[in-house]
């Protein structure tokens, strides 16, 4: 089974914020005294704005979408928090795949996977031992706990879904053993593997500790695109059972993403300013915001580029399990006879 993407409305996002955001009713209210009342369309272009994630796996995409939007005068599509593409949730289950591998669990490979990480994943990890082994079932249940939250939908205008589906990597989210790696209360599964490892190991060793600590540690979502900058860490510490004693090359360098950043804000002030365009990018964000009015510019001035940006998690999270977007939604669900596979809305 796999899984179709969905289409999360941004006019009704952008309602919703409208009500439950203060700092973006202000905009938008001071938005209208100058340009007039801001009709649907409108709207729901001054919200992509406001909340394009500067942070998300599709910044760069996402970037020339957001600025489409603003010269077209109408939505195109972006994706929010939880929100990822089909690409990355094949990226993410690698590491799934990976350490199953490494705990010697003997499934086919599915999906579009990268067999040099899978490959990478191992060779990190090195010897076992019965530390290694707990400690790595202690960040399969953290990692396929959070994939499970993540969506299967994009917020968007009168555009269609992607043309891919979702793999269904369920087979591999359940142990050697038989337990069900899953999104249950995640203070009681972390407990019941603090448990295990205190029971193997008889106790837990400073350096056990921190790995614990560090495993557990609070980052960002797997919509982010340092998340597995994170996984990558987390996996080179267990190898050598110290935190952060043997970190990896950065396949995600933050640099980039800064350079990036600084790029788009030089391209966007010139544009607002009447500059021409300096670079590739500034031609392509100049070009698809179009013709420079009094109206666009104030949207990528106290929007886009507005330092009081709104943040919408909750209510997108909420959405998410109302539409049974998510991926726990869409392959597993719980009962009294434990987790089944779930043909839903989405089967293809």
């Amino acid at each position: 089974m796999a899984a179709q993407q969905r289409i999360i409305p941004i006019g009704e996002f952008s309602r919703a914020m409208l009500e439950s955001d203060d700092g973006f009713a202000n905009r938008v209210s001071r938005f209208e005294d100058h340009f007039g009342p801001a009709d649907a369309d409108t709207l729901s272009v001054l919200v992509q704005a406001a909340y394009f994630c500067w942070g998300n796996n599709e910044y760069r995409n996402g970037i020339v979408k957001v600025c489409q939007a603003i010269g077209m005068g109408k939505p195109t599509s972006f994706f929010y928090h939880a929100q990822i593409t089909a690409d990355r949730w094949d990226i993410l289950n690698t590491y799934v795949m990976g350490v199953q591998r490494w705990l010697g669990v003997d499934l086919p490979v599915t999906g579009r996977i990268d067999g040099r990480k899978i490959q990478q994943i191992g060779h990190w990890l090195g010897e076992h031992s019965p530390m290694k082994n707990a400690l790595v079932e202690l960040f399969l249940h953290n990692l396929i706990a959070r994939l499970l939250d993540v969506s299967f939908a994009k917020l968007g205008g009168d555009v269609l879904p992607d043309d891919v589906c979702y793999a269904d990597f369920t087979n591999w989210y359940t142990s050697s053993d038989g337990i069900a790696y899953n999104n249950s209360s995640k203070d009681d599964f972390i407990e019941k593997c603090r448990q295990r490892i205190r029971h193997k190991m008889g106790s837990v060793s400073p350096d056990g500790e921190e790995l614990l600590i560090g495993i557990l540690q609070d980052s960002p979502p797997p919509c982010i695109h340092r998340f597995t900058r994170y996984l990558d860490i987390q996996i080179t510490s267990i190898g050598v059972l110290k935190w952060r004693g043997n970190l990896p090359p950065d396949s995600v360098p933050k640099d980039k993403w800064m350079v990036f950043l600084d790029e788009v804000h030089n391209a966007l002030t010139a544009w607002i300013n009447g500059a021409l365009p300096r670079g590739e990018l500034a031609f392509r964000l100049h070009k698809a915001l179009g013709k420079h009015t009094q109206r666009n510019r104030a949207i990528v001035r106290d929007f886009l580029l507005s330092d009081d940006r709104g943040a919408a998690s909750d209510w997108l999270v909420r959405k998410s399990l109302e539409e049974g977007t998510t991926a726990g939604h869409v392959f597993v669900r719980h009962n009294h006879h434990g987790v089944e596979h779930a043909a839903g809305l989405f089967s293809t």
